[in-house]
């Protein structure tokens, strides 16, 4: 563990080091307060590089984590699954794709589903995942980008979890989806204009799903500490999921 010593009139009220992110060290004539934290939570890639790793723990060394599952939404193509995996690795929590958990557990691939079932059994088997198909903690969830249309997704997402909207233009969209067969909603004469319609549709819904990051032109690196930031912030406003 790496021991910060930090004169008290430096901590903000919310935890975290205010002014300078360099590591101060101990001055025998100024009140001091010991915080304790791990090296890969307080220094990330180098010392204070993301506010938001920076937790304070409650009493002693006990270290208070956050566990409640994280749910990405948005439109394919957004990121979903390439962000989650990363996320949950930093987290430390398991890594869902929501569209390979139901092909997995049917035995069949998305298309085929839509071919033979049609899309409303596809919603069905979205709708029984979310239920009763994954731990009700410790997860990143990547949501088929459908998912959050179904009534009353969107809440009971929220009662599960944190929930994060992924936002992409749709010549990012089209980019990051072309040649991808796994994709029926998009088989089109023109792909482009289907995804704006789609998007045009859904929009209202995901603006409300969550809080709504873009995923364009940014780094990976600075998406990721957007939406582990968004995170965190809401685990501490709501008040549950640390453990």
């Amino acid at each position: 563990m790496v021991v910060l010593v930090a004169a008290q009139e430096q901590i903000d009220r919310r935890g975290v080091l205010a002014g300078e992110r360099d590591c101060q060290p101990a001055r025998p004539d100024v009140k001091k307060e010991v915080h304790v934290f791990s090296f890969e939570q307080a220094c990330p890639g180098g010392f204070f590089s993301d506010r938001s790793d920076i937790r304070r723990t409650m009493s002693g060394r006990a270290e208070v984590r956050p566990d409640r599952n994280l749910y990405l939404v948005g439109f394919m193509g957004t990121g979903k699954s390439t962000l989650g995996r990363l996320l949950a690795h930093r987290l430390g929590f398991q890594f869902l794709d929501s569209d390979q958990e139901i092909e997995r557990r049917r035995g069949k691939r998305i298309r085929e589903i839509f071919e033979e079932e049609g899309e409303e059994a596809f919603r069905r088997e979205e709708r029984a995942f979310i239920l009763e198909g994954h731990p009700d903690s410790g997860c990143v969830v990547a949501c088929g980008g459908g998912m959050v249309t179904q009534p009353g997704m969107v809440e009971i997402l929220k009662g599960r979890g944190v929930v994060v909207c992924l936002y992409a233009s749709p010549e990012t969209i089209l980019e990051r989806t072309r040649g991808n067969s796994c994709r029926p909603l998009l088989d089109a004469e023109d792909p482009k204009e289907k995804i704006r319609m789609l998007m045009a549709e859904r929009e209202p819904v995901y603006r409300r799903a969550g809080t709504l990051v873009l995923t364009d032109n940014r780094s990976r690196g600075e998406i990721l500490a957007h939406i582990k930031r968004t995170y965190l912030r809401e685990v501490r406003a709501s008040g549950k999921g640390c453990g």
